[in-house]
């Protein structure tokens, strides 16, 4: 009781403090007032004031608690996850380790107005293949999570144990690095993928671009020795001017210049970031041209974007200005992350001053104006392969000017004219063309996943150079990009895509849904064509939603199809574009949708249909697009990727026998079409493609091959020496 009665004094005793503070504030507020009636309305406003603030304190209280809440489920759902993956759990041996730094990360993509809590994960694989067989055979280690950071510092050291096949090879394997936003309640989203072949550095510390996230940047260090030792000594920063720390050490002067904490101004001021970067960039090049590295990787490792409530840097006009004067001695790697960074401000920042909207149209026309030739084109690459909606037909809609786009429009085509070489650019349907999923039309062709030889066809023909024409709406952009991710490993990629429209269309008139989608197609190509006139194009697309009446368009504007299409000499020159189409079947899932007497009228007209994806390597073969070599390189992997595709995942034994004889056909005519270059054979043949079937559908009967299965194989050629051989996800396994 004593407890009790000394709470209830206490209690009063402060009401009563609590009262006699707000008479005398009232006393005060209303000292001077003339009548009864103006005080009223003095003490109203100073209740309606308190309310407000006490509104706003509870508000803000309960906004705080809310991020706890989340942070904590975060922090929870992250640490239940980071347990490393043993080897032991995946069935492999370890042979090693490979030592990496998770540095930094710049510029993150956002996700909607949300914070960023993000971590990375990284594990080795095989050169090119997707993240899912990576980790399906090889250990993957976590860092911690950053709460709340679109440019977060890990600072992380990881021991990422390297299974006996990736050691034994490392000339063909890779450090792949994700980074991962935490959802608290979903699965954790991809923001990018970072890809290092260890064939050309076992041992190194590099900036790279974030694949698939936008304009961002990944900080690493890595190496397969006993430590790693990169850094420079904190000592080594006092008294030594930016200008030559950079110069001496470009990677880590960058990293110890983004660091909050690791060095101060004169006298232990506070920094002026801007400020300083400006007397960088100023500077650099005065003394020494090789200072110039310095700058690029500065600006690789720089937060262009801001963080919430600050002012981002590239919304300082001075600054602007600075870099307007040094595009010349930029990369394209760093020129694609700041033009990122301004599409992105213009586009979210409503809030900024017209004068410095201006000068930041003009720093990003500059960037593209100050660039030619080679370099050019891989400043377009970088920018159009950014991610979800940003390219370069973001970057002409971030104008706001048709002067400036049509000046920008007028630099691609001097320089297009001028460029010695044409490279190709695949354009390629997604479903039923290259994926067989829950989108496109047409019957059981294939089992759910990728259509086998169509990527290694890409990569042999384009270097995997691809842009996406889809009839997927615009709000399924994130989706279609972790699927091409995910289930692909194709990070790189532009996607033009089609509209809602369409979509809802097919519940009513397909057929008109169709022809729109085809329309849609060839608006958005005609947009993109214009931004590269230097580049021939190769269409594939399938027989399902509207391709075949893109194709027709799409050809029929070339003033060299007819020409280029028609001819069967080799010696002609490739034409500008070429269209080839991956025929549906039936809803049996036998007989090919296209008759043979559509498929010669089509033909006539420039756009080729097919059944295999070898098929469709002959029909660039005979157009001048690939060698023999490529031709070999992709039929072998066609075949391997078929033969990889277990019988009994087909609908039924019929489809996989139809499948099976039409790419025995195709690989038939093949060597057909090599004897009548004079192409001798080699001795090594292709493995049987009855194997799988004999081990997948032991009780069914096997399909009935022709007689002359035997007598006519496929001969890749002897191995050669040519680094192409490792580079992507499609190389052929040579056997012999």
């Amino acid at each position: 009781m004593d407890w009790l009665g000394s709470k209830l004094s206490s209690g009063k005793e402060k009401a009563k403090a609590a009262y006699e503070r707000a008479r005398d504030r009232i006393s005060e507020e209303t000292d001077g007032a003339q009548s009864t009636r103006e005080k009223v309305a003095i003490v109203g406003s100073l209740i309606k004031q308190k309310t407000k603030q006490g509104l706003a304190e509870a508000s803000a209280a309960a906004s705080k608690a809310a991020i706890d809440v989340h942070s904590k489920a975060v922090l929870m759902k992250h640490k239940e996850q980071s347990a490393t993956i043993l080897p032991a759990e995946l069935g492999c041996a370890t042979a090693g380790t490979l030592l990496v730094d998770v540095l930094a990360a710049a510029d993150l993509r956002l996700i909607g107005s949300g914070n960023l809590d993000t971590y990375c994960v990284a594990t080795v694989g095989r050169v090119g293949i997707p993240w899912a067989a990576k980790v399906k055979k090889n250990p993957q280690v976590k860092t911690p999570v950053i709460l709340r950071q679109r440019h977060p510092r890990w600072n992380a050291s990881c021991m990422l144990p390297i299974s006996t096949g990736c050691y034994a090879n490392l000339a063909e394997t890779e450090l792949t690095v994700r980074v991962m936003h935490v959802h608290a309640s979903r699965a954790d989203e991809c923001l990018g993928e970072a890809r290092i072949p260890l064939s050309a550095q076992s041992r190194g510390c590099r900036t790279v671009r974030l694949l698939g996230g936008g304009f961002a940047s990944l900080s690493l260090r890595w190496s397969s020795e006993s430590e790693i030792d990169f850094g420079m000594e904190s000592g080594q920063f006092q008294g030594v001017s930016w200008d030559h720390l950079l110069h001496a050490s470009p990677f880590e002067a960058s990293l110890s210049f983004w660091t909050a904490g690791s060095y101060q101004g004169k006298d232990g001021e506070a920094r002026d970031v801007g400020e300083e970067l400006f007397q960088i960039i100023s500077a650099s090049g005065e003394t020494e041209s090789s200072s110039y590295a310095g700058l690029n990787e500065l600006l690789l490792q720089a937060p262009l974007t801001a963080e919430s409530g600050k002012t981002g840097l590239l919304s300082l006009v001075p600054l602007l200005r600075m870099l307007s004067s040094k595009l010349h001695v930029l990369n394209a790697f760093a020129k694609s992350r700041i033009a990122g960074a301004i599409v992105e401000q213009i586009r979210r920042n409503t809030q900024v001053e017209e004068s410095v909207r201006d000068q930041q149209r003009q720093l990003l026309h500059s960037l593209f104006l100050t660039t030619s030739g080679e370099e050019l084109i891989e400043l377009k690459r970088l920018v159009d392969t950014a991610g979800s909606g940003q390219n370069l037909l973001s970057v002409c809609d971030a104008f706001d000017d048709q002067q400036l786009c049509h000046s920008l429009a007028q630099h691609f085509l001097i320089e297009g004219c001028s460029s010695g070489s044409r490279p190709i650019h695949v354009l390629s349907d997604i479903d039923m063309t290259v994926w067989v999923g829950a989108f496109g039309s047409g019957g059981p062709k294939f089992p759910r996943g990728p259509i086998p030889g169509a990527l290694s066809l890409y990569e042999v023909l384009s270097g995997g150079r691809i842009t996406f024409l889809t009839a997927r709406p615009p709000v399924w952009e994130n989706q279609t990009r972790s699927a091409l991710l995910n289930n692909l490993g194709i990070a790189e990629a532009t996607v033009l895509q089609g509209t809602l429209e369409n979509l809802a269309m097919v519940l009513i008139n397909s057929k008109e849904a169709h022809k729109g989608m085809g329309d849609q197609k060839l608006r958005e190509f005609n947009r993109f064509v214009t931004l590269h006139p230097e580049v021939r194009f190769v269409f594939f697309g399938d027989t399902g939603e509207g391709d075949v009446d893109f194709a027709l368009a799409f050809v029929a504007n070339s003033s060299h199809h007819i020409q280029g299409c028609l001819t069967t000499s080799r010696d002609a020159s490739p034409p500008e574009r070429v269209a080839l189409i991956h025929d549906v079947v039936e809803s049996a899932g036998i007989t090919p949708k296209t008759s043979p007497e559509m498929r010669e009228q089509l033909s006539n007209k420039g756009v080729h249909v097919f059944d295999t994806y070898v098929g469709a390597a002959s029909q660039l073969f005979r157009l001048g697009f690939l060698d023999e070599w490529d031709l070999r390189r992709a039929i072998q992997s066609c075949s391997d990727e078929f033969s990889e595709i277990q019988p009994d995942q087909f609908r039924s034994v019929e489809i996989y026998s139809a499948r099976f004889q039409e790419l025995e056909k195709d690989i038939r005519q093949c060597n057909l079409l090599l004897s009548s270059y004079g192409v001798a054979s080699s001795a090594t043949s292709l493995p049987s493609l009855a194997g799988p079937f004999a081990k997948g559908a032991a009780q069914q009967s096997a399909p009935q091959m022709p007689a002359h299965t035997q007598a006519q194989q496929f001969h890749p050629p002897p191995p050669r020496i040519e680094p192409s051989l490792n580079k992507g996800p499609t190389s052929p396994t040579l056997r012999g």
